[in-house]
């Protein structure tokens, strides 16, 4: 059974009441200080976070987890009642891995299913041509480093310049079975000097093709 934390100042179960965090196979612990979760992250087998935005101290939380050599890896969702902020940018520098509106989207429990699976990760090095769509209209087609891949998304070295939130269209060819791998992705961190993590928005082609890559490597 899943683990999942929810901290939230107010209850959310009315909020959450119909999504995919309901269903049996889910265990629930609910959670209204960074402290209280902190504590119960440390004795492990916890599938996602899920935290309120307005949550006091939840910029810290998220960046002491990142740093965390066993807790780095814990998926995190901020939930949000309001429309976007440029103040979520700094939930997703401290390393969220999304930001999901309430009440519950569409989407909602599609995004959770991607994450509360943790998803295997290779580290390797491969040549990706990468578009940046600008927000100007016009776009650059520029040469990155695509690492750590996931079924999720991928970290990318490139020396051009990119912003939180940037959409960026990305292709590469798995050496290991010369297939071809396309996706619409979101820059959602800055990971380092040039460094960028990037979360999948759409994969176009190539699904099948990533799954066995992932597969055919032990975990990073």
């Amino acid at each position: 059974m899943a683990v999942v934390l929810i901290c939230s100042p107010r209850p959310l179960d009315r909020d959450l009441q119909g999504t995919v965090l309901f269903r049996s196979d889910f265990e629930r612990e609910m959670f209204r200080s960074t402290t209280d979760v902190q504590t119960r992250l440390a004795r492990g087998m916890v599938a996602l976070l899920c935290i309120h935005r307005e949550t006091p101290g939840i910029e810290t939380l998220i960046r002491t987890l990142r740093k965390s050599a066993t807790l780095k890896r814990i998926s995190i969702v901020v939930l949000s009642e309001d429309d976007f902020d440029p103040s979520e940018i700094e939930v997703l520098e401290a390393g969220a891995n999304a930001i999901l509106r309430l009440p519950p989207g569409d989407d909602f429990n599609e995004r959770i299913g991607r994450l509360i699976e943790v998803p295997s990760r290779r580290d390797v090095r491969l040549p990706v041509r990468l578009q940046v769509a600008a927000s100007s209209g016009f776009g650059a087609t520029v040469p990155v480093l695509a690492q750590n891949i996931s079924a999720t998304g991928l970290l990318i070295e490139s020396n051009h310049p990119l912003n939180m939130g940037d959409e960026v269209s990305l292709a590469l060819r798995f050496e290991d079975s010369g297939e071809i791998f396309s996706a619409t992705a979101h820059v959602t961190r800055t990971a380092g000097p040039n460094r960028y993590g990037a979360q999948f928005t759409a994969i176009n082609k190539g699904e099948e093709a990533l799954k066995k890559f992932l597969a055919s490597s032990s975990l990073a």
